[in-house]
């Protein structure tokens, strides 16, 4: 559709239309959208093309805006003028969730400003509210990513260059009866590190905060870089899920992860290597249940037994490990995580450090995780017709998703649904084009719940809400 065609659309329902979402080039402006739809509540603008995204100085929009959900991006190489962003904030007060690829500069002191109501804050253009995650725990990453949509508010603190004002704008921020900031994804360049503004942010909702990630990769930059060092002060008794994505900052890692106790979900990349008291710290988190070991991240073999043996010693076991794209996990390493026993859910994608033979290891110790239920194996171009036969012997596990497994064929699939006992749910999802829509339609017969797709559907996600209810 040509922008003309677009428009004309627009205008025959201007009034009414509450949400809309565009992507491609030679689309209406930003403001155009607007002018025309300004009851407009949900707006997902993403322009190919290098264009105003903004709002003009001496725009005829309205002073108030009613967008509580606002996804700006630009595909080309152009920054939204950090002007005319704030002309967009000043008219839309009641921003619930807002996403911003990027801005000519790090826009946090406008944002915390201009969105009194926020609740969900993405910058940087990685994935966040707008986009389903390609992953999901079981437990409910994809619920939580749905649930920013729906509820409300922030608490408001002031910015500036003076740290002894910190104590005072606290207070402000705890005293406002606003609603909470609950989720801060960002992607952080190297020209825009202002650890100051990041840390006063977080700061000022440390009491409310429950999903902080941060992606960051120096690129030959300083290291350390003293620019971070304020984040060294943030602490959190609410912060429950940390994504930590940051090129050589093993110290704010350990920092962040000791001074907040309720940590339940850690993911982790680009760490180049941990010290003896590093991977005690991580180990030491009380609520820990879910940690996932993203690409880059540097281990050796004496620290996954240290991490092992941490986790072996607790009250409180470890329950979900996943390996994302993996490149120093070895298969002697995969046999150490093994001896966590009291794993209920683990995660492979992409592992090319392991081989084989080494996962056919990993899944002959796995009957010995009695509480084991569901596994997920992703782009493991190892796995074979063999392996499932071996992973039908593992009579705990109820839900199995394989994804992109290119080795794998219809036997496989039907050996595996003939001799697990336990199996209630399979996804196959963009596997081999040896196992047929006929393949998939036997193991119908033989496991309860079965998905199929040849390509990859919108969304990836089984739902596990009720798994217990399904004999």
């Amino acid at each position: 559709m040509v922008k003309s065609q677009c428009l004309a659309a627009l205008r025959r329902v201007q009034n009414t239309l509450t949400e809309f979402a565009i992507d491609g080039e030679n689309v209406p402006t930003f403001e155009e959208i607007l002018f025309n739809c300004p009851n407009l509540n949900k707006l997902v603008y993403s322009a190919q093309d290098n264009m105003q995204i903004g709002i003009r100085k001496n725009s005829q929009l309205p002073s108030l805006l009613h967008l509580t959900h606002l996804y700006l991006h630009i595909s080309a190489e152009a920054d939204l003028e950090y002007e005319e962003l704030e002309r967009v904030l000043r008219r839309c007060p009641e921003i619930r969730s807002l996403d911003i690829k990027r801005c000519t500069k790090m826009p946090l002191d406008l944002i915390n400003r201009y969105c009194p109501n926020l609740e969900n804050l993405g910058y940087g253009g990685r994935h966040t509210f707008f986009i389903s995650t390609e992953f999901s725990w079981r437990s409910g990453w994809e619920k939580a990513w749905k649930e920013w949509w729906t509820k409300p508010k922030i608490k408001t603190t002031t910015f500036d260059d003076d740290d002894d004002d910190d104590e005072e704008n606290n207070k402000v921020a705890q005293q406002d009866e606003g609603g909470k900031l609950r989720c801060v994804d960002l992607q952080i360049e190297q020209d825009q590190v202002d650890g100051k503004q990041i840390f006063r942010l977080l700061n000022g909702h440390r009491d409310e905060l429950e999903i902080f990630s941060i992606f960051y990769i120096s690129f030959g930059g300083a290291f350390p870089d003293p620019r971070w060092d304020p984040l060294l002060k943030f602490e959190s008794q609410s912060l429950n899920e940390l994504i930590f994505r940051f090129d050589g900052m093993t110290n704010i890692l350990s920092s962040i992860v000791s001074k907040c106790p309720n940590i339940q979900v850690l993911d982790i990349g680009y760490i180049p290597g941990f010290t003896d008291r590093d991977i005690d710290i991580i180990t030491r988190v009380p609520a820990l249940r879910k940690f996932c070991i993203a690409s880059n991240v540097k281990l050796s073999l004496n620290n996954i037994r240290r991490f092992v043996d941490g986790f072996k010693s607790r009250r409180d076991p470890l329950e979900t490990l996943r390996l994302q794209a993996s490149d120093t996990v070895t298969d002697d390493m995969l046999l150490e995580l093994a001896r966590l026993s009291r794993l209920t859910e683990i995660g492979m994608t992409h592992c090319s450090t392991i081989t084989a033979a080494g996962l056919e290891r990993f899944v002959q110790e796995l009957p010995k995780m009695k509480a084991l239920s569901y596994l997920y194996l992703d782009k493991m171009h190892m796995i074979n017709d063999e392996l499932l036969a071996s992973l039908s012997k593992v009579n705990t596990v109820r839900c199995i998703e394989l994804v992109g497994l290119d080795n794998i064929t219809g036997t496989g699939i039907r050996s595996l649904a003939l001799a697990s006992k336990s199996l209630k749910h399979l996804k196959v999802l963009v596997c081999s084009h040896a196992v047929t829509k006929e393949d998939i339609e036997y193991c119908r017969t033989k496991i309860p719940s079965v998905t199929f797709h040849e390509r990859h559907p919108s969304v990836t996600s089984m739902n596990y809400d009720n798994i217990d209810d399904i004999e």
